[in-house]
């Protein structure tokens, strides 16, 4: 599968054949952001034609559905169709072999509207933001807006994120998205509310890095029929998981989780040291929560602290195997849509919705 939403490419000016003089000029019709339609823009310095592309948006005219490799023809036709219809002829090859200037990966995962949304993007939000690390120096953004929230770590390279893509398609506005929050309503009479994962590489050179990192060549072929795009997104949400903090639990499950834990001979020190670190972690995260224990300068006077705290960790994790862990059907919602990477399809004439877990 693909699972690209949107791509740059750039042939070189040398490459593209006028069909009428002048075309190059009038390329350009001013719109920023791809519709069912690529933008063309002539990048002067560089030399090269700039084709910003909305793979879903261009196949199926909605943004809930994902193409295959199987596809990849027809896009390189639609590119091609336009372009000739500003006058402009560009050869198959020349597109297929583009490079990526600017790349879009991710994938719609609808889930059933009884999971809240607003709290599952929050613990990852959580997550996004301990984790700054990753790309270096970032911003991380928490934007609770009209168009439904989303969280996010980025710099100037690339970005991470997730976000209440119902939300987002529904309060949209234009004409051209008018068939899509069409399928994302009756999506949500459906009883689902999608989830979107996505992550962004902002320029060539990056791209470069990654597919390199991959054993790809950052060209517009490679990212679309390697599968390399599926083991990026696994792999970066394999990471977010694991540092994901578990779901508050309710007040009745916490009384059943200490009192089965008691009864199978659990300590009460045991008992308190777990769930008192469980909660400081939670509210802290683990490197702040080490921090503000062990300042530096206790560390260095006093080496039995860190000796302490490490002690108390140690036997938290002895004790962890002792509770009956907690469901988390959400993240497993996830993980079957990542793990199995089946595209989302619409079947109109039955109303039937392939890839749904």
């Amino acid at each position: 599968m693909s699972y690209i939403d949107r791509v740059k490419i750039a042939v070189p000016l040398k490459d593209v054949k006028e069909l009428k003089y002048g075309a190059f000029t009038h390329i350009n019709d001013g719109r920023k952001h791809p519709t069912h339609v690529p933008v063309m823009i002539v990048n002067k310095k560089w030399d090269v034609l700039i084709i910003d592309i909305s793979i879903p948006r261009s196949l199926f005219n909605n943004t809930l559905e994902e193409s295959s490799p199987k596809e990849f023809p027809k896009i390189v036709g639609i590119i091609q169709k336009y372009a000739k219809s500003y006058g402009i002829y560009i050869p198959s090859y020349c597109i297929t072999g583009a490079a990526v200037w600017y790349a879009e990966f991710g994938k719609n995962m609808p889930l059933p509207c009884k999971y809240n949304m607003a709290n599952l993007l929050a613990r990852i939000g959580k997550t996004l933001s301990l984790r700054k690390n990753w790309l270096g120096k970032v911003w991380y953004f928490n934007n609770q807006g009209n168009t439904g929230l989303k969280v996010c770590v980025r710099n100037q390279e690339r970005e991470i994120c997730f976000y209440d893509k119902t939300t987002k398609e529904l309060v949209s506005s234009g004409e051209y998205n008018r068939s899509n929050q069409q399928v994302f309503q009756k999506l949500l009479e459906q009883g689902y509310q999608v989830l979107r994962y996505e992550v962004k590489f902002f320029n060539h050179g990056v791209m470069k890095r990654v597919c390199a990192k991959y054993g790809q060549m950052a060209r517009f072929d490679s990212i679309w029929e390697s599968g390399f795009v599926e083991q990026l997104l696994a792999d970066n949400w394999r990471e977010i998981e694991a540092g994901i903090p578990p779901a508050r639990s309710r007040k009745h499950g916490l009384i059943k989780s200490i009192q089965t834990a008691v009864l199978n001979g659990v300590k009460l020190k045991d008992i308190m040291v777990k769930f008192g670190l469980d909660y400081l972690e939670r509210e802290l995260g683990s490197t702040l929560l080490k921090q503000v224990l062990l300042p530096i300068g206790i560390r260095k006077r006093n080496k039995s602290q860190e000796a302490t705290y490490s002690d108390l960790r140690k036997q938290r994790r002895s004790v962890n195997g002792k509770f009956k862990a907690k469901k988390e059907y959400v993240l497993q919602k996830i993980n079957q849509y990542i793990g199995e990477m089946m595209p989302i399809r619409l079947k109109p004439e039955t109303d039937y919705i392939e890839g749904v877990r």
